[in-house]
C-alpha cells in the first residue's frame, strides 16, 4: 500500500480546469504518467456493463451531449468528444491499457446508490484488473459497491472515501470494509 503515499496524485489525471485538457482523459493520465504522478479516476458503468472513465452520472458537464452516461452504451460514449478536444469517453480498459502500469493508479466507482448498477460496476473494474501490471486500488463512497468489488475476489486495496458520522454511519463503513 505504499504506492499510495509514494507519489503525488493527479486527481481525474493531470488537467487544466477542463480548459485544453480534460479530467479523465487519456491526455489529462499521460500528462500525469510524463510528470511520474499517480492518477485518480473515476469510472461509471456504460448501459452495456463496460467500466468508462467519467465522473458524472451526466454527460452534460463535459460534453455536447446530454442524458445519463448509463443510457449509453459504451460505442456510442467513446464516440462522444470531452469538450472541443479529440478525446472521448474511454474505457477503465484501455485507460489501463495506456497508463501501462507507469505510475499508480487509484480508480473511484461511481454507483449512484444502485445495487444492480453497484455488481456489474465492481465486476467491470475487477476484470479490467486482472492482468493489469501496475500498482491499483479501488474506492468508493457507496458500501454496496465495496461489498460488490470484495465479492469478486480481487486481491487489489480497496478504500472507503467516507461520508457520515454517528454510530449508523460508521456501522455502515465498517461492514462494507
Amino acid at each position: 500500500m505504499k504506492f499510495i503515499t509514494r507519489l503525488p496524485i493527479a486527481h481525474r489525471g493531470l488537467h487544466d480546469g477542463n480548459e485544453a485538457v480534460y479530467e479523465n482523459s487519456i491526455s489529462a493520465f499521460r500528462a500525469a504518467v510524463e510528470y511520474g504522478y499517480a492518477i485518480e479516476l473515476d469510472v461509471q458503468l456504460s448501459g452495456d456493463g463496460v467500466a468508462m472513465a467519467f465522473h458524472d452520472a451526466k454527460l452534460d458537464r463535459l460534453t455536447n451531449q446530454s442524458g445519463l452516461v448509463i443510457d449509453r452504451d459504451s460505442e456510442e460514449l467513446q464516440s462522444i468528444r470531452l469538450g472541443k478536444t479529440t478525446d472521448t469517453i474511454d474505457t477503465l480498459e484501455d485507460v489501463l491499457l495506456e497508463i501501462g502500469g507507469d505510475v499508480p493508479v487509484i480508480i473511484e466507482m461511481k454507483g449512484r446508490g444502485n445495487p444492480t448498477v453497484a455488481r456489474a460496476l465492481a465486476s467491470g473494474v475487477a476484470r479490467d484488473l486482472v492482468n493489469y501490471p501496475g500498482e491499483a486500488a479501488v474506492m468508493s463512497f457507496e458500501h454496496d459497491l465495496l461489498t460488490s468489488f470484495k465479492k469478486t475476489g480481487s486481491k487489489r486495496p480497496l478504500g472507503l472515501v467516507a461520508e457520515g458520522v454517528g454510530e449508523k454511519a460508521l456501522e455502515g463503513h465498517r461492514a462494507a470494509l
